[in-house]
């Protein structure tokens, strides 16, 4: 009989839900036009592949039990979400409406459906759905490695190969090579899912880190890189494979990391903050999947009452301002995106769709 007992405990480590809020908050205020995006962009997507290592609990089922549980947790809802955004964006056409929310040609149903499932051709609605692939190879390819490793016994010798395995997605990354459904970004990404799986497994090695050293130096690493060796540029942007070198790419990444761990186990000491990081923590696949819709809406309402001419309805983000129109987009965009994971946990389907759960929630929590 298979121990599932581990996951369930790691699922609930206080302050790991604390650090998902803290992230995926991030990921919106980066695509809100926050005016510290640079340092965002330094770590945020690094970030949910470690923690996602860090959480790892593959060992505790068989291939195929775990194939098929993150097949029901990231695939299918990641595909179920696109499919969601095509037919709205149908229904569009279907009215008429398309040409104020797109430039160019209406693309047809089929052919939507045709690049979503041979290219991960996502509608811009789920622009960050491309993440949840990436995380679900990730995760099937370590098991693969851990399986296999385990024959041999050698202690961590997973965690070697995967390590070593992320240098052939960043030869293809370096070299311009553009591997279908992500491939290469999945590789790569095994960097950081191995680094958060030994983490996992080490979890007492806090206790050997002078903390205040190390926060003193991660918070020079981290200005250095966002103030003035990146200013005014985006250190890294996975979809689009524009990464810096490889060691300023992962000096910059963990220590921006570090400092996210060291946020939130402060929050996690303090019970009304606590509750509202948590609180968005557990709606990080919610968020990830429908805050640029909740842009959008965002863009009608003020569109509505003529704040917004009525092109901004073409734009994916907001154009950039000098106020803080990001920081209420930002609120709002989140706020929106948990209305909906709390309405869709009422019915199996779109809970399935909106929250990755297979089972309804009645409790809302």
């Amino acid at each position: 009989m298979e121990n599932q007992l581990t996951y369930k405990k790691l699922n609930h480590i206080p302050w790991v839900d604390v650090y998902k809020g803290i992230c995926i908050i991030m990921v919106v205020m980066g695509h809100a036009g926050a005016p510290f995006t640079t340092y965002i962009y330094l770590f945020h997507m690094s970030a949910f592949i470690l923690i996602s290592g860090f959480t790892y609990s593959g060992e505790n089922y068989s291939f195929f039990n775990y194939l098929k549980k993150k097949v029901l947790l990231l695939l299918l809802p990641m595909i179920c979400i696109n499919i969601f955004y095509i037919i709205v964006y149908t229904i569009l056409q279907r009215f008429d409406l398309y040409k104020y929310f797109q430039n160019g040609e209406p693309i047809s149903f089929l052919n939507r459906i045709k690049l979503l499932f041979q290219w991960v051709g996502t509608p811009d609605f789920g622009g960050a759905t491309w993440f949840l692939i990436v995380l679900f190879t990730i995760e099937i390819l370590f098991k693969i490695f851990s399986d296999v490793c385990s024959i041999i016994r050698i202690k961590n010798l997973d965690i070697i190969v995967s390590i070593l395995f992320s240098l052939i997605g960043w030869i293809c990354i370096s070299k311009g090579y553009i591997l279908n459904y992500y491939f290469d970004l999945s590789s790569f990404g095994m960097l950081f899912f191995g680094i958060g799986v030994l983490l996992g497994r080490n979890k007492n090695i806090d206790e050997y880190i002078d903390k205040k050293v190390m926060t003193i130096f991660s918070l020079f690493i981290v200005v250095f890189f966002g103030s003035f060796y990146f200013k005014g540029q985006l250190p890294m942007n996975w979809p689009t494979r524009q990464f810096p070198s490889l060691p300023i790419l992962i000096l910059s990444s963990l220590c921006a990391i570090y400092l996210c761990y060291i946020i939130s186990k402060v929050i996690e000491t303090s019970n009304i903050f606590y509750k509202v990081f948590s609180y968005i923590g557990k709606r990080t696949y919610s968020i990830l999947v429908f805050h640029f819709m909740a842009f959008r809406i965002i863009f009608g309402m003020l569109v509505i009452v003529k704040e917004f001419p009525i092109g901004y309805l073409k734009e994916l983000t907001p154009r950039y301002s000098s106020g803080i129109q990001w920081l209420a987009i930002t609120i709002v965009s989140i706020g929106i995106c948990i209305f909906v994971s709390f309405l869709a946990q009422m019915n199996i389907i779109p809970n399935f769709i909106f929250n990755a759960k297979l089972k309804i929630n009645k409790e809302g929590n």
